[in-house]
């Protein structure tokens, strides 16, 4: 039986530690600005400037997908402003899965680190317990991130599309299910596969090195479900699910495979 109240003194711990790490709280709040505000500010922001008046269509943007209903009436700025948009809520859905390449990477090998390992190991908790109160967080600091990337970012493009669209483009069911159900289902799952990892190298450096490789397992994810958007509303919904399932497997199977008297013959 997990108790909540040990998970709970476990969440805090770290995020007691992340708080007290220039570099963690750096990435955290670096990430969701270069994502939310940055990339918007620089290339998106410098189209209204353009003449968007001309409403004729132009075919030289067509990628096959029709993102709006008047895709053909719009001009060539409207188009390039949806396409970057698009383009910039994939980038959005990467801040969950890179987050933790930084905050799950330090989990049990910063314990090593800062050699509070034992003090984790002595306490009255299961494994389940120091697992899930790992998991969890890493989990809240980047739903945190994501949020401040999706408010910068949302508050940003709204301005702009509503300058150049007349319309506020992204409130739309496709860009809420990506922001706020892909990407933390996503992040879910990397964030289990860096806590396996960070189990199994010798230095934080070490597990970001390999977590790298594990954001690249994602990409084609993000790719395929947003491919499906556009075209087929029930593939969507079982991807969700096959994900949420995959997430649940992921943490039962990092549950049986933690074994602290393993973990502290490593120490």
């Amino acid at each position: 039986m997990i108790r909540i109240s040990k998970v709970k003194y476990i969440v805090w711990k770290d995020i007691k530690d992340m708080v007290q790490s220039k570099y963690v709280l750096f990435s955290v709040l670096l990430m969701p600005i270069v994502f939310g505000a940055f990339l918007p500010l620089s290339s998106i922001f410098p189209l209204l400037g353009e003449d968007s008046n001309d409403s004729s269509g132009s075919d030289e943007l067509d990628l096959g997908i029709k993102f709006t209903d008047n895709w053909d009436e719009l001009n060539e700025i409207q188009k390039t402003v949806i396409i970057l948009i698009e383009l910039y809520n994939l980038f959005l859905i990467l801040i969950p899965i890179i987050l933790p390449t930084v905050l799950a990477s330090d989990s049990f090998v910063g314990e090593k680190d800062r050699k509070t390992v034992v003090n984790i190991l002595a306490t009255p908790l299961s494994d389940e317990e120091i697992y899930l109160g790992k998991v969890l967080s890493t989990f809240l600091p980047t739903v945190l991130g994501l949020i401040l990337a999706f408010s910068l970012y949302f508050g940003m493009v709204s301005y702009v599309t509503q300058q150049v669209l007349g319309t506020l483009y992204l409130l739309n069911i496709n860009f809420f299910t990506q922001v706020f159900i892909l990407g933390p289902l996503l992040g879910l799952g990397a964030i289990n596969l860096m806590i396996w990892v960070s189990t199994r190298t010798s230095t934080t450096r070490d597990a970001q090195q390999l977590g790298s490789f594990i954001t690249l397992v994602f990409m084609p994810l993000i790719g395929i479900f947003s491919f499906a958007l556009f075209f087929n509303r029930a593939l969507v919904f079982v991807f969700l699910v096959a994900i949420v399932v995959v997430d649940i497997l992921l943490v039962r199977f990092g549950m049986s495979l933690l074994n602290r008297e393993k973990w502290y013959s490593s120490v």
